[in-house]
This record gives structure tokens, C-alpha cells and sequence, in this order.
């Protein structure tokens, strides 16, 4: 997801994949990744209660991953910040 070769679109994280072989795979992906479902990271978000996973993706044209920068990642640590605002509110008022 951060290759013009990849659909054009940018990434603010850099592919772990560095290689030439890099390079040829992605030629593969010029009108986008073919995401599939990998596991999950940490939202990071400070809930004690563990329960925010972001979903990560690998494309199985190239092999490079999203590392849970996608929109479903985006709804959750939206959803987490919106959490945090009410227990903040809910603290002090």
C-alpha cells in the first residue's frame, strides 16, 4: 500500500519487503493489492481490556502487508478515541 505500482496509492509506513524481487511483484499489483486477512496488531489505544485488535492484510499477488493501515483499522481507533471521550467525560462530570 505504498507503491504507485500498487493502485497509486501512498503509505505513510515504507514496505518491509526491500529487494529487487520487491520490485517485480509489485508490477503484479499495478491495479491494486488482492488483500486477504493475516491476523492483527494493537490498536495502541491504552484500553486496559486488550479487546482493540486492528485487522492486517498481505496481498496474495506481492506478499506485502497493510500492517492495519485500512479503513476497518480506521473505524476502530475512531470508535476507541470516541470510548476514551466518554470515560473522560463520564470521570469528570
Amino acid at each position: 500500500m505504498n507503491d504507485e505500482a500498487c493502485g497509486g496509492v501512498e503509505s505513510s509506513q515504507p514496505s518491509r519487503l526491500q529487494s529487487p524481487r520487491r520490485d517485480f511483484l509489485f508490477l503484479h499489483c499495478q491495479a491494486g493489492h488482492e488483500w486477504v486477512f493475516e491476523g492483527g496488531r494493537s490498536c495502541n489505544c491504552g484500553h486496559t481490556l486488550g479487546h482493540c485488535s486492528l485487522p492486517v492484510h498481505r496481498c496474495a499477488k506481492c506478499g506485502d502487508y497493510d500492517y492495519g493501515d485500512n479503513a476497518e483499522a480506521d473505524e476502530i481507533m475512531a470508535r476507541c478515541a470516541e470510548e476514551d471521550a466518554d470515560n473522560e467525560e463520564s470521570r469528570h462530570g
